[in-house]
């Protein structure tokens, strides 16, 4: 919703939606069930490499596909590369934003699954 407004929207917001829904269920199905701790270090290493990997991959593809007039190789390694730079800021502020906000957000979702009984093991 915020990139939106910062990046504006375009062809780019499906693929945004679905690769930020994806790291969503993602995220779901590996600490949800206990696979993961739910502690600071697991959720930085995973919305890192999640940022890197999915979201990253998942909008530079985009851009090979929208962006481009011709597929090559060429063109695709051009923009996967020239992605990664964004990509990797984009990580680095993931892992820090989590690494000061985790506690506050863990606090919160176990007052969501103590009162209602949600979120993984009850």
């Amino acid at each position: 919703f915020i990139s939106n407004f910062i990046f504006g929207q375009g062809p780019w917001t499906p693929w945004q939606m679905f690769a930020l829904g994806l790291i969503g269920f993602l995220a779901g199905l590996i600490f949800s069930k206990g696979r993961l701790p739910v502690k600071r270090l697991p959720l930085c290493l995973f919305g890192g490499l999640s940022a890197l990997l999915i979201y990253g991959l998942f909008m530079d593809t985009s851009s090979v596909l929208l962006m481009t007039n011709l597929l090559s190789g060429q063109s695709a390694v051009a923009i996967y590369l020239a992605g990664l730079p964004f990509n990797a800021v984009h990580a680095v502020a993931t892992v820090l934003f989590l690494a000061f906000l985790a506690p506050f957000m863990i606090e919160k979702l176990e007052r969501v699954r103590s009162k209602y009984g949600l979120l993984g093991n009850q």
